[in-house]
This record gives C-alpha cells, structure tokens and sequence, in this order.
C-alpha cells in the first residue's frame, strides 16, 4: 500500500535507530539526513522533491541508520516495503531510479562520514565561513582537451559532493561533469570527486580502475589509499595509468 502523508518544519520522519519497513519519495518540500557519531551530528545530504529516502528499509530489518527531519511543510509519498517491491517489478524506469539515487547516495554518504571522523580525532570543527569555491579543470593535453565539455570548465565547489566520470549510457553513473574517452579507457564512468572541507578543496577517488595523480601523489585504482589530497592553488591532474594522456590543470580561482 502507499499512501501520502504531510510533515511540519522540524518535523522528525525517520529516528535513527528505529525499525519499519516503509520507502518515502518526496512529493513537495525538503528534508534534511543526519547521523550522530561520537555524539556529533553529522549532516549527509539534503533531499528535495523526486528523492527517495528510507530504500534500506527495502534490503534490511535493522534499524534506520540516519535521522530525517522535515525542511519545512512536506508530503510525502509513502510505500510499504511489499508494495514497493511489487512496483519496481513492473516498472523498469522507476527500478533505475531508485537504484541509480542509491548508488550516488552511498557514495556522497561514506565519504563524509569519513571526512568527519578525521575532523573528530583531530579534534577540529569545521570552519563553515566559507560556502563556495570556483575550481577550473583545463587540458593541457590534446586529449585532455577534448575530453571536457568546455575547455576550461569552471566548477563551483561546495559542501555537497562533486562528482566527476566518464561519459556514459550506465544509468549507475550519476555525475556532475562527463568527460569523453576512447579505447583503452583511462576514465571510469565513476572516477573522482571534489568537496570543500574546513575550507580546503579535496579530492577523492571514488571507485575507479586507474586511479589518478594530483602532484606527486596517487590514489586509487589498486591502492588501498583513496584520498583526501588537498588541492593547491595550482595543481597538475593526471586521469588513469601512468603513461595516461589525460593531463589536465586543475586551479582554485
């Protein structure tokens, strides 16, 4: 069964560690996700309409791992487990969907529950002065250059995860900025991201085959070691293998 239901501001819809067994999609408003640890909260995204939350209800019966709070005046759309199941068995686009938003919501979560552990054991509080930094990715390869959108491409850089990989059809990849490659492929479809921690660009692998170069320092790929690095103000990229041509600039503004 589904059914709608409306929340006030401040209003709690999830309690992190209660059980049930129900998806919520979004129909109008916004919601916040937040988690405690080492009694910090720690926020892991802001949904708004046409998210799904509450999916681990769908593949588990433990208890909900996130505490999520009306915005301001919401309605919601919400399906019993059962029903659900029956729905994305006839519904092949609403199965992508839903699936597509788990995997990029997984990754934008461990990550900043990793970067918040770290600020945890050193003791440092995130400085929130600043919201926004203008990074720019420029080629400096011929392949590199062709393989932006625009070159150069300005990105804007917050405390929301920045995603960048390959272009691709795979309804998984869920990316802010494509880039084009061609055989043999140094890109992944899901390659890398940036975030703006204590006030610092930082980049992150986020799955990839090759991994990738800042500087004089790799991550990722068959390294146990998926970052942070913390972006200079110039910086040189390197996407995949060592001998990759996909040489780029990539500088804070």
């Amino acid at each position: 069964m589904k059914s709608l239901q409306q929340y006030k501001i401040n209003e709690v819809i999830i309690k992190e560690n209660d059980i049930d067994e129900y998806l919520y999609l979004i129909k109008s408003g916004s919601v916040s996700v937040t988690k405690t640890l080492e009694d910090q909260e720690i926020k892991l995204a802001t949904l708004k309409i046409g998210s799904f939350f509450g999916e681990m209800a769908l593949i588990d019966e433990k208890p909900r791992t996130a505490t999520v709070t009306a915005l301001e005046e919401t309605i919601l759309e919400v399906f019993h487990r059962d029903s659900f199941l029956t729905l994305i068995q006839k519904d092949e686009d609403i199965a992508v969907k839903f699936l597509s938003g788990i995997f990029s919501r997984l990754r934008d979560a461990n990550a900043k529950v990793d970067n918040s552990l770290i600020n945890i054991n050193n003791n440092e509080k995130e400085n929130s002065s600043i919201k926004n930094v203008s990074v720019q990715i420029e080629g400096i390869t011929e392949k590199a250059q062709l393989s932006l959108p625009d070159n150069p491409s300005n990105l804007l850089i917050n405390h929301t995860i920045f995603t960048v990989g390959r272009v691709s059809n795979d309804p998984f990849s869920n990316n802010n900025l494509e880039l084009n490659d061609d055989k043999p492929l140094q890109i992944s479809r899901n390659h890398f991201s940036l975030q703006l921690i204590d006030n610092q660009v930082a980049i992150f692998d986020i799955g990839s085959s090759l991994g990738l170069r800042l500087n004089e320092n790799r991550i990722g790929g068959t390294s146990k070691f998926n970052g942070p690095l913390n972006l200079e103000k110039e910086n040189k990229l390197i996407l995949g293998s060592e001998s990759s041509q996909l040489e780029y600039k990539i500088n804070i503004l």
